[in-house]
């Protein structure tokens, strides 16, 4: 299985699971500068710290949700069941892989310490797109999207950009930093 092989009609590669002892999140250089503060730093606006790194050898790139915070349930007034999803597109938008998080149960700040490992070559890592959406699971089909934010060639934010840009920079050492997630 190539790692961006994926041609019309194919089956979607998922991307593997590993076990995630405890986080081994180095802060990224760049997110100890004090940052100017938005309306969401000041507000309880839905929050997710991520966990990247890539080993150019392998051409793993592992990604781990570690936890949310400030998660709601706009629907009714009791703690979500939520779960995060993580799309790879590749430069034209097409998904090449996707999985999802267990299903954190009655948790306005969710710990998943969970990681998912991408196959993705160092020439075509530039070229790629991580999509990271919170949704909240309502009932048994229903579901409402928390929040999501995109790193990689279309990052969604300059915060998301310059994380991927330290992910690449660390030779493999994991760099981790929170997000602000955006409405869907």
């Amino acid at each position: 299985m190539s790692p961006m092989a994926n041609v019309p009609g194919s089956a979607i590669n998922h991307c593997t699971r590993v076990q995630t002892p405890s986080s081994a999140c180095r802060p990224s250089p760049r997110a100890t500068a004090p940052r100017p503060l938005s309306p969401c730093r000041t507000a309880a606006c839905p929050e997710l710290l991520i966990g990247l790194s890539y080993n150019a050898t392998t051409g793993r790139l592992s990604v781990e949700l570690i936890k949310g915070s400030h998660f709601r349930n706009l629907a009714i007034n009791r703690p979500p069941d939520t779960y995060g999803k993580l799309t790879l597109l590749n430069s034209m938008g097409q998904e090449i892989s996707r999985c999802k998080t267990s299903i954190r149960r009655g948790q306005p700040n969710p710990v998943y310490k969970e990681t998912f490992v991408f196959q993705v070559a160092l020439f075509q890592l530039s070229d790629v797109t991580l999509m990271v959406s919170i949704y909240n699971r309502r009932s048994m089909k229903r579901k409402e999207m928390v929040g999501w934010i995109s790193m990689g060639q279309n990052s969604s934010g300059e915060e998301e950009q310059l994380h991927w840009q330290d992910m690449k920079e660390s030779r493999g050492q994991q760099v981790c930093r929170w997000h602000v997630l955006l409405e869907s």
